[in-house]
């Protein structure tokens, strides 16, 4: 009987030790406002894109003439060219607060990110480079014919917000009041910039619900944020990519970013990817 209860009881304490020994990839954070009027510029470089210098110098040329501004009320992104490469410029729109969280904060999240990082941000880079080189053959052939790009806006998400995040980034969005946003933004150090609703006070950091989105993270990766209504004077941004110092923009044509395809049985699309 005796033995019988002590395998019992080893049994349970090792069955326990398992459980308790297990990876969670859930939490609560709080997020930081971030210092209006923050802008971030950087540069996906030609040598990253496949372009021929031809190529490049129409683009150049076009992109001269014909500036790409993308508005809506949680953003405006803008994309030049320049002889680096392409150059993308992100800035919060009036009606958004720009949050940034430190996933880190989570220690199995950290670890997870670290071992899974290169991972993950290649699929992001695939995808960047492959709708670099579209616009870019788009633009030289628009330079040549002296028309403009068609379908600007369904740029925004795969080339401009891609330009601005890493793996991770690429992979979550946030949720509040079911309505999904992307991550806009990851630093050198690991933090997720979000632009949400001016205003909001909680919201969900979740894998992305997209029908076209690879699922990669784990089935339990949750973070419940809280937004104090304070803001934080946070140090200047730092991009992912080769950043550049801001430059001057001329009047341009203005685009609106469609809404993407909702997921099926997911929250609906983030009001900054619809028309307004």
């Amino acid at each position: 009987m005796i033995p019988a209860l002590l395998v019992a009881v080893l049994a349970g304490g090792f069955i326990y030790q398992k459980i308790r020994n297990q990876p969670v990839y859930q939490g609560q954070l709080i997020g930081e406002r971030v210092t209006p009027g923050q802008e971030v510029a950087v540069i996906v470089r030609w040598d990253t894109i496949g372009t021929d210098p031809q190529t490049q110098q129409a683009v150049i040329e076009y992109f001269g003439r014909r500036p790409a501004v993308m508005i809506n009320s949680l953003m405006e992104m803008r994309i030049g060219a320049l002889p680096g490469g392409l150059e993308i410029r992100f800035s919060p729109g009036q009606s958004a607060d720009l949050v940034r969280v430190n996933p880190h904060q989570i220690l199995d999240i950290k670890k997870l990110n670290l071992q899974e990082a290169a991972g993950w941000d290649q699929l992001r880079k695939t995808e960047l480079n492959a709708f670099a080189a579209e616009l870019c053959r788009a633009a030289a052939q628009a330079q040549l014919s002296d028309v403009a790009v068609e379908g600007l806006p369904r740029y925004g998400r795969p080339l401009g917000i891609n330009a601005m995040v890493r793996g991770l980034g690429y992979h979550v969005e946030a949720v509040h009041d079911r309505i999904r946003y992307p991550c806009v933004m990851e630093d050198k150090e690991g933090w997720l910039f979000f632009l949400v609703p001016d205003g909001a006070r909680q919201f969900e950091i979740r894998e992305r619900g997209d029908d076209a989105h690879r699922s990669v993270l784990p089935l339990d990766f949750s973070i419940q944020i809280t937004v104090p209504p304070t803001i934080e004077e946070t140090p200047r941004i730092e991009p992912t990519l080769e950043e550049e110092s801001p430059t001057a923009v001329p009047s341009s044509e203005t685009s609106r970013m469609p809404p993407e395809k909702p997921a099926s049985n997911a929250p609906p699309e983030p009001e900054m990817m619809k028309p307004e």
